[in-house]
């Protein structure tokens, strides 16, 4: 049937290896890039990519294949959710522990770790796997289910210890299984974009917003949710309106994104993406998230180059944001946000102000920052 040889691809090829999560801890957004690159048919291994077209072949001559491979993929998540539980109540006797120490056991904390990778990589292999034949399996995948029951809670899982009743604050790292299966998560709902429902865009949009903090996450899973979401902005399905106030919020946390990465290319995909967001939210865009993006632009083309004459745009942004703040203000509500009583905005009377030429203001200037991001594109391109 086939089914023998997709399980050991499953187990023996797609799940990660050690030097995989080296090059994870050490080198974040290589390894990101290698991951792309492999989605392409890229990369450095050629073994991956071979067995992978295999399994892929396998999947498409066999639907029976797919059914087995959506129910093992339950099957292991059952086994992470048991392993998870059993990691908190490690965690927990070594708070307690730590309460009566005022020594924090990071050597037992690294254990516990540890113990819960294999169920969570042997996981993220299965979505792997789902994620290569999801084209295939577009109408076999309860992805709706999946997410509400699995990724949502998933992909909100943190590690809390509470500092009560300790002298000394506890900062302990996310285990590095979580934040795989996080990423990898991420990299699904890109692949199954046409598959989300109005209502599933709303819990995702929340989700990998939450996540694209490297100071929350990692540099992994921030990028992979970054590219997520940059694939549903893209997509036809999106609704600017519904998106307007995570707006904000999402163009600060990739232009803070953009100052951590180093690479070339993570800049550059990052750009991208707040370009096309100001393009497909042009009515969601207000002298808010104006004043936002000003502060960030000048740190941010200093960290791509230092062209004089883009200089000179930033400098002409920030005057043309101080001028409107100066002439338009006034027409905006009393607490002065530019939102409504209800928090959602006034459209007509608040949002852009009243003045017509205030609204040619912000349209002005938000057409003069989506030039200076394409500079900075092509000045990395160089």
């Amino acid at each position: 049937s086939g089914w023998t040889l997709v399980e050991a691809l499953v187990k023996r090829i797609f799940e990660l290896k050690r030097s995989e999560l080296s090059s994870w801890t050490e080198d974040p957004e290589r390894y990101v890039h290698e991951e792309e690159a492999a989605d392409w048919g890229g990369g450095d291994s050629l073994i991956r990519p071979v067995c992978e077209s295999l399994f892929s072949t396998i999947v498409v001559r066999n639907p029976l294949i797919a059914v087995r491979l959506l129910a093992m993929t339950e099957s292991v998540a059952a086994e992470c959710g048991a392993a998870w539980n059993q990691f908190l109540g490690q965690v927990g006797q070594l708070h307690k522990e730590c309460l009566a120490t005022s020594q924090w056991n990071a050597a037992d904390y690294k254990k516990a770790c540890d113990s819960i990778l294999p169920p969570f990589l042997f996981y993220d292999a299965c979505l792997r796997a789902v994620s290569l034949a999801s084209y295939d399996l577009s109408d076999k995948i309860p992805f709706s289910n999946w997410f509400s029951t699995q990724f949502a809670p998933l992909m909100q899982l943190k590690v809390h210890i509470s500092a009560e009743g300790s002298s000394m604050p506890i900062a302990i790292e996310t285990p590095l299984a979580l934040r795989v299966v996080k990423a990898r998560a991420a990299s699904l709902v890109s692949k199954l974009v046409l598959q989300i429902g109005r209502e599933a865009r709303h819990i995702i949009y929340d989700i990998l917003v939450s996540l694209m903090q490297p100071e929350e996450a990692d540099i992994v899973v921030a990028l992979c949710c970054s590219r997520a979401l940059h694939f549903m902005v893209d997509d036809t399905a999106f609704k600017s309106a519904e998106f307007g106030l995570l707006l904000q919020p999402t163009i600060g946390r990739i232009f803070r994104l953009i100052l951590v990465c180093k690479e070339t290319d993570s800049k550059q995909q990052l750009l991208y993406f707040v370009t096309a967001l100001i393009e497909r939210c042009p009515r969601e865009i207000s002298i808010e998230t104006i004043n936002i993006m000003a502060q960030h632009l000048p740190v941010v083309w200093n960290s791509v180059d230092s062209n004089e004459n883009v200089i000179v745009e930033v400098n002409h942004v920030e005057t043309k944001r101080t001028s409107y703040n100066s002439n338009y203000a006034s027409n905006w509500d009393d607490d002065d946000d530019g939102y409504g009583d209800d928090g959602y905005g006034d459209a007509e009377d608040n949002y852009f102000g009243t003045d017509t030429d205030g609204e040619k203001a912000v349209s002005h200037l938000r057409s003069t920052i989506i030039t200076l991001l394409r500079r900075m594109l092509e000045a990395l391109s160089e």
